[in-house]
């Protein structure tokens, strides 16, 4: 494939050879050297009847970039769609990643007109978005919260409430004793406090995981309560370089380096909480498996800590958990009311490796656009 004289023949190979395999290191090899001139016939095998075809073939349109005209542009995007409900998964997985892609193009258009104070245009181009992908988590989000705003907040909960994972109402917890005072340790915490909002999850931002992590979360009148439980088949190797001994320069740091080690590789799990709802300033926590505590104020100018409350934890010989009290106060943390919306989302890092998420974000942790939701009853 060095010279023009080999693409008819390798046009009609690709339409009309049996051997599947040939057809697919064709395609690789189009790819590979950026031969537009078989650019139509890689676009025409995104619909061969053999999976490996159509897996070769997605990967290699993505090396045109920038080369395809609008038409074949509109073609492949259209065709990747339709790649989402392909039987193979390796298929659907690629053809998932240049969905995406669409979708945050128009997300960002919608993003823009936000910042403009164009609310109704954007939900309408959120819309959009959902148009090019029914399933997009991350514009369904985009959605509710974009509905808060133009309407109510109960308008965006009906959103998230049946489209997405990322919506939690709460109420007031009864029958609870604080672990802190209990001889009763959170091992045997599930299934939770009544009146808590329960659930896990086991997925990182790409795959999944075999460590599922269970949550509890609600309120009373002076605090917010969560409760973690961390499966975990071997606790004995649970990363905690930073010791109850070092809090105090984990505080002094604000969580960075403590000598040549760092909280935020342990065993931890991190909570975001967007009070103001603004999208812009978040209170930040880290919590190892010791106990180690790092709490940060984050804004667009600035980062200070300060003091959010009680914590207990426990390793156990199949998990570890903790319970953690956020007391209300005047400054970050304010006691809500019936109707409040709060950003929130929740982190645990495996082995200082590997990376859970409650809500998948795009852009890192630290990515409040894309927090969840908490609706306070």
């Amino acid at each position: 494939m060095t010279t023009s004289a080999s693409v008819p023949p390798c046009t009609r190979l690709l339409a009309q050879d049996s051997d599947a395999t040939l057809r697919g290191r064709l395609i690789r090899l189009a790819g590979m050297h950026r031969r537009t001139q078989l650019l139509d016939a890689v676009i025409t095998a995104l619909g061969d009847t053999d999976a490996k075809v159509r897996l070769e073939a997605i990967i290699a349109v993505d090396s045109f970039s920038g080369r395809l005209g609008p038409e074949q542009e509109a073609v492949v995007d259209s065709l990747a769609r339709l790649l989402l409900h392909d039987d193979d998964i390796a298929v659907r997985n690629e053809a998932m990643i240049r969905v995406a892609s669409q979708v945050d193009e128009v997300l960002t258009k919608a993003r823009q007109a936000t910042l403009e104070s164009r609310l109704s245009e954007a939900e309408s181009i959120y819309a959009d978005a959902l148009v090019i992908d029914p399933t997009s988590q991350r514009a369904h989000y985009q959605l509710g919260v974009s509905s808060t705003k133009t309407t109510t907040p109960s308008a965006g909960s009906t959103r998230y409430e049946h489209t997405v994972y990322c919506w939690m109402c709460l109420c007031y917890l009864t029958n609870h004793t604080w672990m802190g005072d209990s001889t009763t340790r959170p091992g045997a915490m599930r299934p939770g406090p009544h009146g808590a909002y329960q659930f896990f999850f086991g997925h990182t931002a790409a795959t999944s995981s075999e460590h599922r992590s269970h949550f509890f979360i609600g309120r009373t009148a002076e605090s917010l309560w969560i409760g973690f439980y961390g499966e975990d088949a071997e606790p004995e190797n649970l990363v905690a370089k930073i010791t109850l001994e070092e809090q105090e320069d984990a505080d002094q740091y604000e969580g960075g380096p403590v000598g040549d080690e760092s909280i935020w590789t342990d065993d931890i799990i991190e909570l975001f909480i967007d009070t103001n709802f603004n999208h812009s300033s978040y209170a930040h926590i880290g919590i190892n498996n010791l106990g180690v505590r790092v709490d940060e104020w984050i804004a667009r100018s600035r980062q200070e800590m300060f003091e959010s409350g009680d914590l207990a934890t426990h390793i156990g010989s199949d998990h570890w958990a903790l319970e953690y009290r956020i007391d209300f106060d005047d400054t970050n943390i304010p006691s809500p009311t019936p109707g409040t919306v709060w950003g929130f989302n929740l982190i645990r890092v495996y082995r200082g490796q590997e990376y859970n998420q409650w809500v998948r974000t795009y852009s890192g942790g630290h990515s409040p656009d894309d927090f969840g939701v908490l609706l306070f009853q």
